[in-house]
C-alpha cells in the first residue's frame, strides 16, 4: 500500500494488508513464520503526548490500560506476539517485595488479555532503565547493593516470563557502559556484567525456561559509552565468557544507525557468527517521506534475503515505535506498525524473488570467482616471483555495486502489488 494511502486511512479498523498474508506459503514456509511481528509499547503508547487518552497517569491501572490498546491494535493488525519490559514498569516501590507484588498483579491483568486476544509473549526484559540507582550500571555498577538488586529485579522478569508463556528473556544493555576510563575497572566490570548474566541464565533455567536468551547490542544511550558497542563487539564478548552457547543477539536497527552502520551489515556479521536471535525495529521511520517508498523497500531487501537463507529466526520482529513527534496519537502507532509490516513483507517478497532465481547469488558468485580460485598452499617467495615484474590495475567488472542497485530495484518492482 502506497505510504500517502497509510498517511490518510480510513478510520479504525481499515488497514488491509496487500503485502502481508500471514498464512500464504513463500520458500516453503508461511509468512507469519518467517515474519513473527510483535509489538512493544512502553516507549509509545506510555509516552507524554499519549497520556491524556487514558483515565489514570500511573500505577496498575495505567499500564492495564496500556496493554489493553496495545491488544486491541495488535488484534487489528493481526500481530500475534507481544514484547514486555518487567519488573518497576508499574512505578516506584518501596522495596522489591513491593515491585514483586505489582508485577504479578500486572501479569495477572495481561494473562487475562493474552487468553481474550489469542496472543503470546516473545520475550521480556527486566526494568531499571528509570531507576537513579543504576545510573552507574546495573551489572556493571561499582556499588554492590545496585548490582544484587538489579539482578534480583532479573529475577522477577525471569518469574514473569515463565508465568506468560514467554520464548525469551533480554537483557538490555543500555547503562551497561563507562563515563570516565580514567576511574573505570574495565576488567572488572566486564567480568561482573557476565556473571549477572550468567546467574539470570542459572536461574532461568533452574525454573524450568527452555526458550533463547538475548543481549542487545547499543553503543550509547542512555548511557554515554557502552560495551556491547555492536555486533562484533557483543560477539566478542559473548564468546570471550563462554555465553554464545546459550546467548544469542537482538538485533536493533536504530542501535545500528547510532553505532554508525547499515542495518544489513549487522545482520550479516550476526548471521556470520550464527548470534542472530530477534530483531527490534522502530517502525515509524518508514513514514518518514525523505526516502521513496522504493528506496524504503530496498534497504530491507538483503536483510531478508539474508534471513531466508539463515532459515528464519529464533525470536521474531519487534516493532516499538519512539515518541519523536509533536502528534503521537493511537492511529499513528497503528499506521507506524502497518507501514512497518507492508514495508517488511515487501521486501521480503522481493528477497524471495531473488533467492528462487538466483541472480544476486550469481552476480556475488562470478565477482569473486577469481579470487576463489586462490591456492591454498603457497609462499611469499612464490608471490614476489609471480608479481613483481607485473603491472596491477583493478578492472572495472569488480565494480558491481551500481548493477546490485539496480538489480534490488529490479526485485522490488517484480513484486509490486497494485492497489
Amino acid at each position: 500500500m502506497e505510504r500517502r494511502k497509510v498517511m490518510e486511512g480510513n478510520g479504525k479498523g481499515s488497514f488491509v494488508h496487500q503485502y502481508y498474508k500471514p498464512t500464504e506459503i513463500i520458500c516453503g514456509r508461511q509468512m507469519k513464520e518467517w515474519l513473527p511481528f510483535s509489538v512493544s509499547w512502553w516507549h509509545n503508547l506510555g509516552s507524554q503526548s499519549m497520556k491524556g487518552q487514558f483515565k489514570h497517569t500511573s500505577g496498575i491501572l495505567y499500564e492495564a490500560e496500556k496493554a489493553e490498546l496495545a491488544f486491541e491494535m495488535m488484534k487489528r493488525l493481526d500481530i500475534e506476539y507481544f514484547c514486555l519490559q518487567g519488573a518497576g514498569g508499574c512505578g516506584p516501590a518501596e522495596n522489591l517485595l513491593q515491585t514483586e507484588e505489582q508485577q504479578k498483579r500486572l501479569n495477572a491483568i495481561i494473562e487475562e488479555k493474552m487468553n481474550k486476544y489469542n496472543s503470546k509473549l516473545l520475550w521480556g526484559a527486566g526494568n531499571y532503565i528509570n531507576l537513579e540507582q543504576t545510573e552507574l550500571g546495573a551489572g556493571t555498577s561499582p556499588s554492590l547493593d545496585v548490582f544484587l538488586q538489579s539482578l534480583a529485579l532479573e529475577k522477577i522478569n525471569v518469574d514473569t516470563v515463565l508465568q506468560l508463556n514467554g520464548t525469551g528473556i533480554m537483557f538490555w544493555g543500555g547503562k551497561e557502559g563507562y563515563q570516565c576510563m580514567a576511574d573505570t575497572n574495565l576488567r572488572l566490570e566486564l567480568d561482573n556484567r557476565a556473571e549477572y548474566i550468567r546467574k539470570t541464565i542459572e536461574y532461568a533455567r533452574k525454573k524450568g525456561f527452555k526458550g533463547q536468551f538475548y543481549l542487545e547490542p547499543k553503543p550509547k544511550r542512555p548511557g554515554r559509552f557502552q560495551y556491547h558497542f555492536d555486533v562484533a563487539a557483543a560477539v566478542l564478548y559473548l564468546k570471550e565468557h563462554d555465553l554464545d552457547k546459550e546467548v544469542k543477539l537482538c538485533l536493533d536497527s536504530y542501535h545500528a544507525a547510532l553505532a554508525g552502520h547499515e542495518f544489513d551489515y549487522e545482520f550479516r556479521m550476526a548471521k556470520l557468527f550464527q548470534t542472530v536471535g530477534t530483531i527490534d525495529i522502530s517502525p515509524d521511520r518508514f513514514l518518514d517521506t525523505a526516502l521513496s517508498e522504493i528506496e524504503q523497500v530496498k534497504r530491507w531487501v538483503l536483510v531478508m534475503y539474508d534471513l531466508i537463507e539463515l532459515g528464519g529466526l529464533s525470536g521474531g520482529i519487534n516493532f516499538d515505535p519512539k515518541d519523536y513527534r509533536e502528534k503521537y496519537t493511537e492511529e499513528f502507532v497503528v499506521k507506524a506498525l502497518f507501514c512497518g509490516q507492508e514495508t517488511l513483507s515487501w521486501a521480503f517478497r522481493a528477497a524471495a524473488w531473488l533467492w528462487e532465481n538466483g541472480k544476486l547469488e550469481h552476480l556475488r558468485s562470478v565477482r569473486y570467482e577469481e579470487i576463489s580460485k586462490k591456492e591454498a598452499n603457497y609462499n611469499m617467495e612464490e608471490v614476489w616471483e609471480r608479481m613483481k615484474g607485473k603491472h596491477v590495475k583493478l578492472e572495472r567488472r569488480f565494480y558491481t555495486e551500481e548493477r546490485v542497485n539496480l538489480l534490488l530495484e529490479k526485485a522490488v518492482k517484480a513484486v509490486y502489488i497494485a492497489d
